[in-house]
């Protein structure tokens, strides 16, 4: 198991790339795998693209396309699309929505334009 934490990484808990890092502490312990901070929060992706609901799931107004889960982190993202979900994420990657349709709205893939579109120009990294 000492093997296994030395082969983590080194670097800070909040490097570029979103992976968790061990972090050495002052007092010569460390942290293991310390979750990245998100760029954004649940709730200001909720604000800037304007969507309604009061949450786990969201409408993107009068569209027909909900964001069935609000992804702050890079990890995520690769999760829930590692699992074979539908995911729109902004340029950066930073972060995601879980796309899902009402059944006579759009399909998932415009549904997923539309959310990477804004993702896009309202939360840029």
């Amino acid at each position: 198991m000492v093997g296994l934490v030395g082969l983590v990484g080194c670097g800070g808990a909040d490097s570029e790339d979103g992976l968790a890092r061990t972090q050495s502490q002052p007092s010569g312990g460390r942290i293991v795998n310390t979750p990245p901070k998100p760029v954004y929060t649940e709730q200001e992706v909720v604000t800037k693209l304007d969507l309604s609901g009061e949450g786990p799931a969201y409408d993107l107004g009068h569209e027909e396309c909900v964001a069935s889960v609000i992804l702050t982190t890079p990890a995520d993202i690769d999760l829930y699309a590692g699992a074979g979900d539908t995911v729109a994420t902004n340029d950066a990657g930073s972060v995601g929505i879980k796309v899902g349709t009402y059944q006579d709205g759009p399909s998932e893939a415009e549904c997923a334009r539309r959310f990477a579109s804004l993702l896009s120009d309202r939360l840029p990294y």
